[in-house]
């Protein structure tokens, strides 16, 4: 692209506008290294409770066999069942999803 300011005759590279993907990927890339860094044992706890549960479920043949501990019925059974009959500050409830999301 060329454009003459005042009378100067100035030549830039237009570079195509990223895609839609690639801002996904690079805000997920740097979300992810924000939250490595903020990881405190509190949400290492939450994620080792998930984590016991799921197995002890699969174990049990209640959730099916997966390598990925977080699919929607491990999540769904581990509120509907764990989290709904907990009792705690509401602050304390607020760090199970970060939790999950942050592992």
């Amino acid at each position: 692209m060329n454009k003459i300011i005042n009378n100067h005759h100035i030549e830039a590279t237009v570079l195509p506008p990223p895609t839609v993907q690639t801002l996904i990927e690079e805000a997920n890339a740097a979300n992810a290294s924000r939250s490595r860094d903020k990881v405190d044992k509190s949400y290492q706890r939450e994620w080792k409770k998930i984590i016991d549960f799921v197995t002890e479920k699969r174990s049990e043949n209640i959730l099916p066999p997966s390598p990925l501990y977080l699919t929607r019925d491990s999540v769904d059974l581990y509120f509907s069942t764990v989290v709904a009959n907990l009792t705690f500050h509401p602050k304390s409830a607020r760090r199970i999803r970060p939790s999950i999301v942050t592992h």
